[in-house]
């Protein structure tokens, strides 16, 4: 998939899915949030839009590099409805909280989304799938050209892949040459 697509895709999505949770808990958010006894230390609602926010980029991160990672199909199409369902989840449990306003709901019902959250987390990291690691970074170092201009090289020769093992070997050879 292009990289413009999945962007687009990516995106749409998470507006999406921040409009259903709009939708689903409804209008008297703000008014609702202020009659709940809470103690001192907890999150403000503006809080809350900051890491709901954070939540949204974080998600339409993931969703970009599943709908560009060209590996595994079944991992690709098995973590991407674990994220999609989440994200449901999510919307569902803002339903429950600020427009039934059972609290007690509200926290059994979070154990679906935590399990669907877990389970999406070992689908990407577990050691037998290695989505993170089968795409390393790759940086094209800036260079001159003939006119002095600084341009992006596209050599293959200049692209450096930046794996852990490359960045802990460079680390130990730039603490190698500042020590003598």
């Amino acid at each position: 998939m292009s990289i413009v697509l999945a962007i687009l895709i990516s995106i749409a999505i998470c507006i999406l899915s921040a409009v259903l949770e709009g939708v689903m808990a409804g209008g008297n958010v703000r008014q609702y949030f202020t009659t709940l006894r809470q103690p001192r230390f907890a999150i403000s609602l503006k809080g809350w839009f900051a890491i709901g926010g954070i939540y949204y980029v974080v998600c339409g991160v993931v969703l970009y590099r599943l709908l560009r990672y060209d590996g595994d199909s079944t991992l690709r199409n098995v973590a991407f409805v674990l994220l999609v369902l989440m994200m449901i989840a999510n919307a569902f449990w803002n339903y429950i909280f600020f427009r039934a306003r059972n609290l007690f709901v509200s926290l059994v019902g979070f154990g679906p989304y935590i399990a669907i959250t877990l389970a999406l987390i070992y689908r990407l990291t577990s050691r037998r799938h290695r989505f993170a690691s089968r795409q390393p970074v790759q940086i094209v170092e800036p260079r001159q050209n003939k006119k002095g201009l600084i341009v992006n090289s596209r050599k293959r020769s200049d692209l450096k892949e930046f794996t852990t093992f490359n960045i802990l070997r460079e680390l130990r050879l730039a603490g190698q040459a500042s020590s003598w």
